[in-house]
């Protein structure tokens, strides 16, 4: 989401230019498709097999410059076998191996899309505008946010919530979200939307049964696009 406004940037300075997007499996999809980029993806759990495929067919785009803004270990290791001639990353002490250039932020805590596009700066990249991120919501997805809303009985105002967290120590107790969530309708009388991703379904049908069906519902299992339909 956040590498979004850069890779505008680089469309802008590039208009003619094949560019490729490294990410997991979906995410790639909420790249706006007038941006013309190909999406290179990986499974979640990918095997080595599955990666080396991938690094097969990044070496035959035959690409110029490589940006990694993510340099995790994967990542340096695709960049290292990639074959491409300039290779650019931030810097990272263990990872160095695997790049041509780097670069250390003055200030690593700023908003992403603002470190990235002084990330793009610092290669060269022209200081171009950065734009405001935007989202990939055309064709099915949209469709199926207007088609499962209608269908729903539900009150406005209406609360959107996720209650869910990658680590624990992330995540809000339950019994917090059911406060909040009878608060919410004993205040306004609106309805509460829970979302959730894949493996959160049972813990939020589990939340909703605490709270009943009055003003309570959720979704079935999305795909990326979809779900960013509802958010919108």
């Amino acid at each position: 989401m956040h590498l979004i406004p850069s890779l505008g940037r680089l469309r802008q300075l590039y208009p003619e230019c094949p560019i490729g997007f490294l990410s997991l499996r979906p995410f790639g999809e909420i790249i706006p498709a007038d941006l013309k980029i190909e999406r290179l993806e990986l499974p979640g759990k990918a095997s080595f097999g599955e990666t080396l495929r991938l690094v097969r067919k990044i070496r035959s785009r035959k690409y110029h410059t490589l940006l990694d803004f993510f340099v995790n270990p994967r990542t340096a290791m695709i960049s290292l076998l990639s074959g491409i001639p300039r290779r650019c990353a931030f810097d990272h002490p263990g990872r160095r191996y695997a790049y041509h250039e780097l670069f250390r932020p003055s200030d690593p805590n700023r908003h992403l899309s603002e470190l990235f596009g002084e990330f793009l700066d610092h290669f060269g990249f022209a200081r171009l505008p950065l734009e405001k991120p935007r989202l990939n919501l055309l064709g099915s997805g949209e469709r199926f946010a207007d088609t499962f809303l209608s269908g729903q009985s539900f009150r406005r105002p209406l609360l959107g919530l996720n209650t869910h967290a990658t680590y624990p120590a992330k995540a809000w107790p339950a019994e917090n979200f059911t406060h909040l969530a009878n608060l919410w309708h004993a205040q306004t009388r609106g309805s509460v939307l829970f979302f959730h991703g894949p493996g959160e379904e049972e813990a939020t049908k589990k939340l909703l049964t605490s709270l009943g069906a009055e003003f309570t519902f959720t979704h079935p299992p999305l795909r990326l696009t979809e779900f960013l339909s509802l958010l919108r």
